[in-house]
This record gives C-alpha cells, sequence and structure tokens, in this order.
C-alpha cells in the first residue's frame, strides 16, 4: 500500500476525476450527431451557449463555425474518434478499482482489454481526421493546435502500446504507470471543455479560439503532471522500483540548483513574451506558469513527505519528476528560439513550443522513470 497519500484522500481524488469524466462522456457521444442529421442536441454548443454567450458557442471564433467544414467533409472519422474515446474514458474509470480488481480479475481484464481496443480505434481515427485536415494559419495558434492533437493523439497511443506490452509480459507496475498515462491524456479532451468556461469567466473578451488556446498551453504542462502525481500515489511507486538512479550527493546538488535555473528561465521567458503581439500576453504568460507552480508545489509535498518516511526509491523518482518540472522553462526558451529560426511568426513559433513541447522534460521522466526498472523493457532488450 502506498503511504505518501492517505487512502481516503486517494479516494476522493479518484471520486472527483469519475465525476469529472462521467459529466463530459453524453457530450462527447453525440457531438458529431449534428454533422449527420440537424435533430442532434447540440449540447455541447447549448451548454456554452448558456454559461457564456450565443457569441461564444457559435460566434465567428467558435470552433462551430470555423471547423464546420472540416467536421463535415471527415464526419466519419470524427465519429469514430469521439465515441470511441468516451467510452474508452468510461471503461477507464472503473480500471482504477482496487476492489474490482481484488475480487473480480476476469471482469477487469475485459475491460481492460475492450479499453485498449476503443482507444486503438480512437486514435488511429484522430490521425486520419488530421492527416486529413489543414491547419488554419488565418489565426494565432492555428498551427500550434494541429501539433498539440497530434502529439496527444500519439502520446495517448504510446501509452496504450506499452501498457498492452507491459501487461502480456506480466509487468503489473509497468502496465498501471502507462494506464495512468494513457487515462490522463484521454481526460485532457473533457478538462479542456472545462478550461473554456474557466477561461471565458476569468477573460470575458475571449472568443472560443482564444480560449481554446490559453486552456491547451496551460493541460500541456498540467496533464504530465497529473500522471506524475497519480503515479507517486498509486500501489507500488516506492516497494517495486528500486533507487538505483542517481548519486545521492549530486542529487542533493542538483535539487538545491535548479529552482534558481527554472525562476531565472521563467523570467527570461516573461521577458520575451512581453514583444509578442497577442493581445493576451499576460493570460498566455499565467496559462504557462501556473500548472508549472503548482506541479512543482505538489511533487516538492510529496518528496518531502517521502524523506520523513525514508522511502529512498521514492525519493530518487520524485527528485527526477521535480528535476524535469524546473527545466520546463528553460526547454520552453530553447523550442521556442529554435522554432523561430523556421517560422516568421514569432508568436506563433511560441505558441507551437507552448503546446507541443512546453511538458516535454516531464513526459520524458516519466517515461525513463517506468522503463528504468520495467522486466517487459529488460526483457525486450536482452533478447534484442
Amino acid at each position: 500500500m502506498n503511504t505518501l497519500v492517505s487512502q481516503p484522500f486517494r479516494t476522493l481524488l479518484w471520486v472527483m476525476t469519475a465525476i469529472l469524466a462521467l459529466a463530459y462522456i453524453p457530450f462527447a457521444s453525440e457531438y458529431m450527431l449534428q454533422y449527420f442529421t440537424a435533430a442532434a442536441p447540440q449540447w455541447q454548443n447549448q451548454v456554452l451557449a448558456h454559461a457564456v454567450s450565443e457569441d461564444f458557442a457559435y460566434g465567428p471564433g467558435s470552433i462551430a463555425a470555423t471547423q464546420h467544414a472540416h467536421f463535415i467533409n471527415h464526419r466519419v472519422a470524427m465519429l469514430l474518434h469521439t465515441v470511441p474515446g468516451s467510452l474508452a474514458l468510461l471503461l477507464c474509470i472503473a480500471q482504477f478499482s482496487t476492489r474490482l480488481r481484488q475480487r473480480y480479475l476476469n471482469v477487469h481484464r475485459l475491460i481492460g482489454r475492450m479499453t485498449m481496443l476503443l482507444v486503438l480505434v480512437s486514435m488511429l481515427a484522430g490521425a486520419v481526421f488530421l492527416l486529413q485536415a489543414t491547419p488554419d494559419q488565418s489565426r494565432l495558434g492555428g498551427f500550434a493546435n494541429t501539433a498539440l492533437l497530434w502529439g496527444l493523439d500519439l502520446t495517448t497511443l504510446t501509452a496504450m502500446v506499452l501498457a498492452f506490452v507491459a501487461i502480456c509480459r506480466k509487468d503489473i507496475q509497468a502496465h498501471r504507470a502507462f494506464v495512468i498515462l494513457m487515462f490522463t491524456m484521454l481526460t485532457t479532451t473533457p478538462l479542456l471543455r472545462y478550461g473554456w468556461l474557466v477561461v471565458a469567466w476569468f477573460v470575458p473578451t475571449a472568443d472560443q479560439l482564444t480560449a481554446q488556446n490559453l486552456a491547451a498551453i496551460f493541460l500541456v504542462t498540467a496533464a504530465p503532471g497529473f500522471a506524475m502525481v497519480a503515479l507517486a500515489m498509486s500501489d507500488g511507486f516506492n516497494r517495486s522500483m528500486p533507487a538505483t538512479m542517481m548519486a545521492p550527493p549530486l542529487a542533493c546538488w542538483l535539487t538545491r540548483l535548479l529552482p534558481v535555473v527554472a525562476l531565472v528561465g521563467m523570467a527570461v521567458l516573461c521577458l520575451r513574451m512581453n514583444g509578442m503581439r497577442t493581445g493576451y500576453n499576460m493570460e498566455i504568460f499565467i496559462a504557462q506558469a501556473l500548472p508549472w507552480a503548482l506541479s512543482w508545489l505538489v511533487i516538492t509535498a510529496l518528496l518531502r513527505r517521502a524523506r520523513r518516511l525514508g522511502q529512498a526509491a521514492s525519493v530518487q523518482h520524485l527528485q527526477v519528476f521535480s528535476w524535469s518540472i524546473a527545466l520546463l522553462p528553460v526547454g520552453v526558451n530553447i523550442g521556442w528560439s529554435l522554432f523561430g529560426l523556421f517560422m516568421a511568426d514569432s508568436a506563433e513559433a511560441y505558441m507551437t513550443v507552448a503546446m507541443l513541447g512546453a511538458g516535454g522534460s516531464m513526459y520524458i521522466a516519466y517515461f525513463w522513470i517506468v522503463l528504468h526498472d520495467a522486466t517487459f523493457w529488460r526483457r525486450s532488450t536482452q533478447q534484442g
């Protein structure tokens, strides 16, 4: 049993996540039906119109207006993406129930197979849509949003494949870690919709596409942070992963140095963003910095608790997580400079980095920690 976080608190987080996901599933399941029949209810747009405004849901800056032609032309691919994806999200929630897994193992396995098949169909259909759709270059973030969707699609698909390979090779801990990452990626879709509402309430002048950009920038960093925290709270995080990755003296030195590097990187990023012509520079910076700060605080709190409990393995893994978070601002600055060499618009270059690679160091840390001691990975390496 994981002792970093109490069982009641873990249950509370699971229930809250389940409620948020379940509330979105009806909207995802019916969303594409409007492109097959005019009689479809359009619940998502109706909720946005009532919660924000008609212009937000249907106006010139809305997804309904700007993406209508794309959705009409590729409605079958999008239907195969949204419906299986929402069903996979529903089934995946049940997979984290310890009681179901222990009492009804065969049911757990059946649900797992169904979930992975649905994820496979959904992500392949999403890839088909992205291959056929042309990025909207007329607005800031058009190319960046397409890059973001590719990143989410491929990360979800990769996590699903690795989870499948791990369980086939009886590596339960690695399987669980990759299912956590897969589930986190699936939840970005409902969280993005909730993000529209939050942005609309705090930034009343933003249209839906601007809200999409701000919410996406937030979630790109928040999503791997959610996965890290969920992995740290899962059973077996300390027990099954020996602390063999870094010598303690070097680890302590890096832990003290990187926060300074992170703050300098964030300050440089803030100064560089002042020159962008977006109309929402401050809002974009907050969307970038807030999930970074929240992830840092939560991982730091778990790291201190692991030290008090004497969990050496958890300490070193959480240190790697904290380093990856601290390197985010530096990575965004470097990525922005590199993308700026190939993109004429500096703002679009930043948006692309912010949506595609802002959480890159965190994903690398997550995969590295899981794969470092995974038995299925060692087997395949030895056989190769």
